[in-house]
């Protein structure tokens, strides 16, 4: 895995335990269902592009 690649997974991972973070707190702090809901699709977000990184690091280490 490059440093490019490594990078992107990291900062995609960090992403993604940001929006996890930010969902709990504000579930904690009583946010309407509304808030929830779009912290909750934000987070989403962040997994699937997570997951797609984490997709094209693999694929690229079996090609070689």
């Amino acid at each position: 895995m490059n440093s490019t690649s490594n990078t992107a997974v990291l900062n995609a991972q960090q992403r993604m335990e940001q929006y996890w973070y930010a969902l709990v707190q504000a579930e904690q702090q009583g946010a309407s269902p509304q808030m929830l809901e779009n912290l909750y699709d934000m987070y989403i977000q962040a997994v699937e592009q997570y997951n797609r990184c984490a997709a094209l690091v693999r694929n690229a280490q079996l090609r070689s």
